[in-house]
């Protein structure tokens, strides 16, 4: 019986053992296991483990967090992987506060570049736009970790003569980052789909606009039900030479597999305006402005009337002769209304058919305008000050468009 006993207590502190081991065995590896190196961003989400480590040396980034740096760590690297101690700093990938970038988490708060003068890497407690990463990373595993706060010196690297990681603004040595090889293999979460935030994203245009798809946010989801904020692969472009409503699909591509999504703008015709020419008192002729644009002085017209000098165009219509010249419209205003303009005319030269225009000083300026629905000119009679207007030459308007003042009336 006490024999049966003793190999029963026996037989329990052996289960115990083998029970312990895989725990142990579990927490070492995960203190000290293999990182394997990435070579494409996109496979980066919230809550991955990464290191830091030197492209072309062996050294990681570390804990020892100095008063304006990291240490570098010595690491062993493999083929496409690197084996690390418990000095080295693991990484957790959180969403920053800036779109489509990652905040640091050292475990106990957040690298951020903390300088535009110094090469200064620090950690603080509650993260902002210095700490919140961009991550760009080449075919050959050369990563760009580059800061979006207003600090310039603000680019992850390996200081090529101390041992020491910090913020630079250029220079130093490039850095890889290695990611946590989980259960001897890095599984990959398979992208499923993507869903789009229009919310700071203009859907609203008009008929010639340049198209734009600013303030978007694109989120990826994953078969693992993690999310992360992506750039688009591309981001379709609508016809915009017509109105109506457009439909934009927004594609995105990674790891081979392609999602897509959709929202839409609304296209609207312009908003536009008649110009109206007078000439001689009857219309010219039209034009249609877009609001907001000018009409432009090589497109305003030019009418003729024989003997008579076109000036140009005034917004005011002149019913009497006057001698000095009325302000003109220049064609660059911008048109925010229908708009009425006139035709102003000055007498070609002196002399004439009649009396009145031979008196008359040179530079006088005339409107020609209708009066009891037929045609005439209207001339001053004085030759310093116009006090009165005769309105007796008779006007023809001719098939051309031009006028023709009759000659032989005896008053013009």
């Amino acid at each position: 019986m006490k024999l049966t006993k003793r190999l029963l207590s026996m037989l329990l502190v052996v289960c115990m053992v083998f029970t312990l081991l895989p725990t142990v065995a579990l927490t070492a590896s995960a203190a000290t296991g293999d990182y394997e190196l990435v070579t494409d961003a996109s496979t980066l989400k919230v809550g991955d483990s990464i290191v830091i480590v030197a492209s072309a040396s062996n050294y990681a980034l570390g804990t020892k967090q100095n008063s304006n740096n990291r240490d570098a760590v010595s690491v062993t690297k493999g083929d496409g992987t690197v084996t690390i101690g418990d000095t080295v700093q693991v990484l957790t990938l959180e969403e920053g506060t800036v779109s489509g970038t990652f905040g640091l988490y050292t475990g106990s708060g957040y690298l951020y570049a903390a300088s535009s003068s110094k090469n200064y890497l620090k950690t603080q407690d509650t993260n902002n736009a210095n700490g919140s990463w961009t991550i760009t990373i080449t075919s050959t595993g050369v990563a760009t970790i580059k800061a979006n706060g207003t600090n310039t010196r603000n680019i992850i690297k390996k200081n090529t003569s101390s041992a020491l990681f910090s913020c630079y603004g250029s220079g130093q040595a490039d850095v890889s980052i290695y990611k946590l090889n989980v259960g001897g293999s890095t599984t990959t979460a398979t992208l499923t789909g993507i869903t789009l935030d229009t919310t700071s994203v203009q859907t609203t245009f008009t008929v010639g606009d340049t198209f734009n798809s600013t303030g978007l946010v694109v989120t990826a989801a994953y078969d693992d039900n993690s999310t992360k904020q992506v750039t688009p692969t591309s981001v379709s472009a609508p016809d915009m030479t017509t109105a109506g409503t457009k439909t934009i699909t927004v594609s995105y591509t990674e790891n081979g597999v392609t999602v897509t999504a959709d929202y839409t703008i609304t296209v609207n015709e312009p908003t536009t305006y008649t110009v109206t020419y007078y000439s001689a008192g009857s219309v010219y002729g039209t034009a249609t402005v877009v609001e907001g644009n000018a009409i432009g002085a090589d497109n305003l017209p030019t009418p003729k009337v024989d003997g008579w000098t076109f000036i140009g165009w005034s917004t005011t219509e002149i019913l009497t002769a006057q001698d000095n010249e009325p302000a003109l419209y220049a064609g660059t205003e911008t048109v925010t209304s229908n708009l009425n303009l006139y035709a102003v005319y000055a007498k070609a030269s002196e002399g004439g058919a009649g009396s009145s225009i031979t008196s008359l000083a040179s530079g006088t300026y005339y409107m020609v305008d209708t009066y009891n629905g037929s045609y005439y000119a209207m001339s001053g009679t004085g030759t310093t000050s116009v006090t009165s207007v005769d309105i007796s030459a008779a006007v023809t308007k001719n098939a051309d468009g031009t006028i023709s003042i009759d000659g032989t009336n005896s008053v013009i």
